[in-house]
């Protein structure tokens, strides 16, 4: 494999936790000489808690001086990989869309109400601002 080239997540076998070089152990395959291999994905460069969404994608490598693929940092990755995970963050986000509280202003109080207050005088006096422009032009 070139360290240009991708291989195909297939699994993750494991997290290594050495505290300052925390990684996951992955089982992927190369995909120019079709073989399995063991890759790493280090924190520090890989959002490695989401990697399980990247099951089957093709993700860019490079080979460390000992001989391990390594997934290339995160900003160097494709930018298919990169829409991949946003897109699927954002669907997964959707169903926390449910669990926020229907806004009531009567809710309201300190540094909320006060603000919500000057909004809503703002938006009755631009309404009362408007219907008597209106009503000079008719």
């Amino acid at each position: 494999m070139k360290n240009n080239e991708f291989g195909l997540l297939k699994e993750i076998l494991g997290i290594v936790n050495v505290s300052s070089n925390r990684h996951l152990i992955l089982g992927i395959i190369d995909t120019s000489s079709h073989s399995y291999q063991l890759a790493k994905s280090y924190e520090r460069d890989f959002p490695i808690w989401h990697l399980k969404l990247l099951l089957n994608e093709r993700l860019s490598f490079q080979i460390d001086s000992d001989g391990w693929y390594v997934t290339k940092p995160f900003d160097q990755q494709n930018i298919y990989i990169k829409r991949q995970l946003t897109s699927q963050l954002l669907d997964r986000g959707k169903g926390n869309f449910k669990k926020f509280k229907i806004f009531n202003p009567q809710d309201l109080e300190g540094e909320s109400l006060r603000s919500y207050e000057i909004i809503a005088n703002k938006f009755n006096l631009e309404k009362i601002y408007n219907q008597n422009n209106q009503s000079h032009f008719e």
